[in-house]
């Protein structure tokens, strides 16, 4: 088993983890991203709509905020399957 610490691996450590200041701000700017994907999507703009949320999964699989990534990922597909109907139907939505 291995129980020495290297200063080099505290600094990858350090790297990967996040502070609570981090990961709080990481969750509030992921959330803020999918509220502005359903409000692009309300709007009909989704390939905006498919930015926010992406960047919204994004920042919550970091910050282990796993609701609104599961949200985040819903709405990715709601918009892809609207861009679909609206590419078919040649109507926007």
């Amino acid at each position: 088993e291995f129980t020495c610490s290297s200063p080099a691996m505290e600094d990858v450590a350090r790297r990967f983890t996040l502070d609570e200041d981090e990961a709080h701000e990481k969750k509030r700017w992921g959330r803020l991203m999918k509220t502005k994907g359903d409000l692009c999507l309300m709007a009909g703009s989704c390939q905006d709509a498919f930015d926010h949320y992406r960047t919204c999964s994004d920042l919550a699989r970091v910050s282990n905020d796993l609701v609104w990534y599961g949200g985040a990922v819903e709405g990715m597909a709601t918009a892809r399957v609207l861009q679909a109907l609206a590419g078919a139907a040649s109507c926007p939505f």
